[in-house]
């Protein structure tokens, strides 16, 4: 004779349709600049990913092109502004 499966125990969550930005959903300050960061770490992440380039030589290539600094991102306009570090 089978045994007979348990009712699992379940409990009703609300769920709530975020704003598309999680950092602004939970009120946390500068939550835009946050997401434009973030969103920047992942493109720059995926490129040199993609670039078949070894963590040492990523590293040589920010030191000597940029003196180990990282490009600043501001909004200006409606837009993103890329600052690279003068070289």
């Amino acid at each position: 004779m089978k045994a007979k499966p348990k009712k699992a125990n379940r409990r009703v969550v609300g769920v709530t349709k975020g704003s598309g930005n999680v950092f602004a959903d939970p009120g946390l300050p500068n939550s835009e600049r946050k997401l434009i960061r973030a969103q920047l770490t992942l493109q720059i992440y995926s490129i040199l990913k993609d670039s078949g380039m070894t963590p040492v030589e990523i590293e040589r290539a920010l030191i000597e092109n940029w003196n180990g600094q990282l490009p600043v991102v501001e909004s200006a306009g409606g837009g993103l502004l890329l600052l690279l570090p003068k070289q």
